[in-house]
């Protein structure tokens, strides 16, 4: 039977990162690798087992890390292993505030998923409008773009709660380029918008300049948007 807190607290155990949650129920997604609630299963830690899993907290950022001794160096602010600190139980994690909010409602993860997905469609549908001259694709493309460059602001706004609220930090180890690369992404979003706004709704870019340099900014958006992606992967992974 799994473990019991005095006050009936139950702690689960995810199969893929070792991630100890403390709850009557496992979460609906690990915090540490995402997870789902079906890789949980009930965790009894015996007195004086050997496969006790440790978790250790690093004092710079707040990254935990799971298993019988610290990383090397930390995978978030690339602290040495003389940072972390072992703790002797899982914390318990309150949502506050609009922080907690977006945390609660995973708003980053989600609003990041829109210009991952659409802006290499509309890079797509931009290209075979080129070789095939197919309007209803060049607008397909523009529309895309505009889902994507929308959810933007929302995604870097709530890129930065998160990790106010989860890791302490936006100025170590990957936080920086993350916010570089976004903001980036942003710069480059709206100028695409408000250049094809100001020459007009229907105004498709038509002299060879214009397409070069209205697919090479199109391409560009779509290159960042898989380094944001990468760079997601490295937080939630860890490596």
């Amino acid at each position: 039977m799994e473990k019991k807190q005095q006050d009936g607290t139950r702690h689960w155990l995810c199969t893929v990162c070792k991630y100890i949650h403390e709850g009557d129920a496992p979460p609906d997604i690990c915090p540490v690798c995402g997870a789902p609630w079906s890789k949980f299963i009930p965790h009894t830690e015996e007195e004086g087992s050997t496969d006790k899993i440790d978790r250790w907290r690093c004092v710079v950022c707040n990254h935990i890390s799971l298993g019988k001794k610290p990383p090397q160096t930390c995978p978030i602010c690339g602290s040495g292993r003389e940072k972390f600190h072992q703790e002797a139980k899982s914390p318990i994690h309150h949502h506050r505030g609009f922080s907690g909010l977006v945390e609660r409602l995973h708003l980053h993860p989600v609003t990041a998923h829109l210009p991952n997905g659409a802006l290499p469609l509309a890079l797509i549908a931009w290209v075979v409008y080129l070789l095939s001259g197919e309007f209803t694709l060049e607008r397909a493309s523009f529309y895309l773009m505009l889902v994507a460059v929308a959810s933007m602001p929302i995604t870097f706004l709530s890129g930065l709660s998160d990790a106010k609220h989860r890791f302490k930090t936006t100025t170590k180890g990957i936080f920086p380029e993350k916010k570089f690369w976004s903001l980036v992404l942003i710069t480059i979003g709206f100028g695409l918008v408000f250049w094809r706004l100001l020459a007009g709704w229907n105004n498709v870019p038509q002299s060879t300049i214009e397409v070069a340099l209205y697919t090479g900014l199109l391409l560009a958006e779509t290159a960042i948007a898989a380094r944001l992606g990468n760079l997601g992967g490295k937080l939630v992974f860890g490596h």
